[in-house]
């Protein structure tokens, strides 16, 4: 993978560029840790824009890595957490918080 081109990705502004650029990235990788590196990068842009199924689709992708790189690693196993806390602290829609006077 070309580390300039990974730069650029991880710089965007906009979550769904990074998604889109990270497929088309993940087309060309053939490392398991460039894989996961583009991977962690889209697993964040899903959870910025607080699509969780994905979120958790793209973990289950991470999950089924050799990651030898230390620095990936340990960016791939904090994603579990990061997706149970946001989950637990979504709120719900149908949820009525009543106000005790």
């Amino acid at each position: 993978m070309d580390p300039a081109r990974f730069e650029h990705l991880m710089e965007l502004d906009k979550p769904e560029d990074t998604i889109q650029k990270s497929q088309v990235m993940l087309s060309e990788a053939t490392d398991d840790n460039e894989i996961a590196s583009l991977l962690v990068g889209t697993y964040v842009s899903f959870l910025k824009l607080g699509r969780m199924e994905e979120a958790r689709r793209t973990l289950e992708q991470l999950k089924r890595l050799e990651i030898s790189v230390l620095e990936i690693r340990l960016n791939a196993e904090f994603c579990e957490p990061t997706l149970l806390a946001r989950i637990i602290h979504k709120p719900r829609s149908n949820h009525i918080e009543f106000a005790v006077s």
